[in-house]
């Protein structure tokens, strides 16, 4: 005598199928973002060509006080000043 399978879900493919794929489910800013690219009803949709502009140098002098890891020293340097120093 020969077993049978049962299953919970007895209208669904088989999931050995090769056939059988299942879609991974968009989350939720995924979903919008996908709405709003494919949305072209939209008249005040534009797009912007972003470049890098160049580092422009700057006489700017700082001191970043409680710097901690000093990210907003890196970001003031990026942004073309000098620092004198950082405390923490």
């Amino acid at each position: 005598m020969e077993g049978k399978q049962l299953s919970l879900f007895p209208n669904l493919e088989n999931q050995n199928d090769k056939n059988y794929h299942k879609k991974a489910k968009l989350g939720r800013y995924e979903k919008i973002q996908y709405e709003l690219n494919n949305n072209d009803s939209d008249p005040y949709k534009k797009f912007i060509k972003i470049e890098e502009k160049p580092i422009l140098k700057s006489d700017y002098k700082f001191i970043d006080l409680f710097c901690g890891a000093g990210g907003m020293t890196q970001g003031l340097v990026q942004a073309g000043f000098k620092p004198i120093a950082s405390v923490e």
